[in-house]
């Protein structure tokens, strides 16, 4: 038997034996893709729930059963993804709750835009949201809904878009807690959040994140790994972009964290923040970032590297900075360490073992006001295996390559480098002095001149590239 709507199958009044077959052609109207086949349980009382399990009006014992495979689509349930005023809230929230009940993993969103006034939540180990591609399959968050993993091993979300499209209490658009081992992959945020476009909140250890956005985020950061117990975090070929008012991503713990191939773009308030406050203490314990590409085109906006410092404890043991390019390199730094709010005191900042290698840049616009590459001023202390260079950069320099230095540790308020024979009198404390006609690089601080060796600073002649490594 076939019928062309649930409509009508609710209506049916056929007498039927046990185990017949129907075959329903659309949800709401035939070939709207919320079909598919059914047996008659003739003697099932089992509560409908609008999609698996469906009960004929008239009927009161006996029910219309779907036939599942390992996937369970949310048109199923009367899902329209139309977008607009049309709410899919009730019918994705039957669609979970079936995926529970039956042990069916996968819940299918196919192409559509579906609308939703409360939380998506995954509760299940191995649970998994699917959708038809990134651009296609579209969650829209209504009256502060998010996407939720909680609770739950080994998660799966892939291949579809959240948007949250106005100011509406939205405070993730994606939350990850307790959830270790999560896969996030091909998934798109965008809108307007109060916190953040992507939260790793606290024991979501060893997730993985590959070819995942945040783009045009409105209010709040693109993302947040603010919690403890976040061991092995990865980020494989994310975009974090466009940020308007925060951060590309603030990281106030990390332990053994790799990002690797990032691309970060004009994100206001720098593209990676690390972040310490009253309650949120700052550990990052060795945080490897490999290949990035990092762009800042308006010379308003934060450098690449910042650090937040409300309050509390920001300890940097381990940065890893492993090739990359940096394009539009109008801010003022690559690496801005000094991290003090106005008011917020300097107590408990410390960087140890910082190490930023192979970075190339490719700028336009460059003029006297690019001070350099990283600047670490007071309230560092012990920053070592990376010299903390602020370099005052020639007029119309095309290009900077930084490759390695570790021939010093400074703990000084640094000062830009100074190009020319050199002169004591004009010397300060912190800063580095390449004189030209001796060939060597000196470094003076409260203590005294030290020559650090010919050539631990080339220029080539006629050239707009400084190449400062370990000679």
């Amino acid at each position: 038997m076939k019928f062309n709507s649930m409509v009508d199958l609710r209506a049916d009044v056929t007498a039927l034996n046990p185990n017949d077959l129907i075959h329903l052609l659309g949800y709401y109207s035939p070939g709207d893709g919320g079909g598919g086949d059914f047996y008659w349980d003739a003697t099932s009382t089992d509560t409908d729930n609008g999609g698996s399990v469906i009960k004929r009006t008239a009927i009161a014992v006996g029910r219309f059963k779907a036939i599942l495979n390992d996937v369970i689509n949310v048109k199923r349930f009367g899902a329209k993804g139309v977008g607009g005023s049309d709410d899919d809230t009730q019918a994705i929230a039957n669609a979970l709750a079936a995926c529970v009940a039956t042990g069916i993993q996968v819940l299918y969103l196919p192409q559509g835009e579906y609308a939703t006034t409360q939380d998506i939540v995954l509760t299940q180990d191995h649970q998994i949201i699917k959708g038809e591609s990134r651009d296609d399959a579209i969650i829209v968050l209504n009256s502060g809904a998010k996407v939720i993993v909680n609770n739950a091993q080994y998660a799966q979300l892939s291949s579809f878009k959240i948007i949250a499209p106005k100011e509406q209490g939205c405070v993730n658009g994606l939350l990850l807690n307790s959830s270790p081992g999560t896969l996030v992959e091909d998934v798109y945020v965008t809108g307007y959040f109060t916190e953040c476009g992507i939260r790793v909140g606290e024991a979501c250890y060893s997730t993985r994140f590959v070819r995942c956005f945040t783009n045009e985020i409105q209010t709040g950061d693109g993302w947040w790994f603010r919690n403890e117990g976040n061991n092995s975090i990865q980020l494989q070929s994310c975009y974090i972009l466009n940020t308007k008012a925060g951060c590309g991503i603030s990281i106030s713990q990390a332990n053994n964290m790799v990002i690797d191939a990032p691309q970060l773009e004009a994100n206001k308030e720098g593209h990676i923040q690390f972040y310490a406050a009253e309650g949120v203490p700052g550990a990052i314990r060795s945080l490897i970032i490999n290949d990035l590409y990092s762009e800042q085109s308006d010379a308003a906006n934060k450098p690449t590297f910042t650090i937040k410092h409300v309050s509390g404890v920001m300890n940097i043991r381990g940065l890893y900075v492993n090739g990359g390019y940096v394009n539009g390199f109008t801010m003022p730094y690559f690496a801005d360490f000094t991290g003090i709010i106005s008011g917020s005191g300097t107590v408990g900042v410390s960087c140890h073992n910082v190490n930023i290698q192979n970075i190339t840049a490719a700028g336009y616009n460059i003029d006297t006001s690019v001070r350099g590459y990283i600047t670490g001023p007071a309230p560092l202390n012990d920053l070592t295996e990376c010299c903390p260079l602020v370099v005052t950069l020639p007029g119309n320099a095309a290009s900077v390559s930084v490759v390695r230095n570790r021939s010093i540790g400074i703990a000084e308020p640094m000062q830009p480098l100074l190009l020319g024979p050199y002169n004591p009198t004009l010397a300060q404390a912190g800063g580095l002095w390449y004189d030209a006609m001796q060939d060597n690089l000196r470094f003076k601080d409260t203590k005294g001149e030290y020559i650090l060796g010919a050539r631990s600073l080339y220029i080539p002649p006629l050239s707009a590239q400084f190449l400062i490594s370990q000679r």
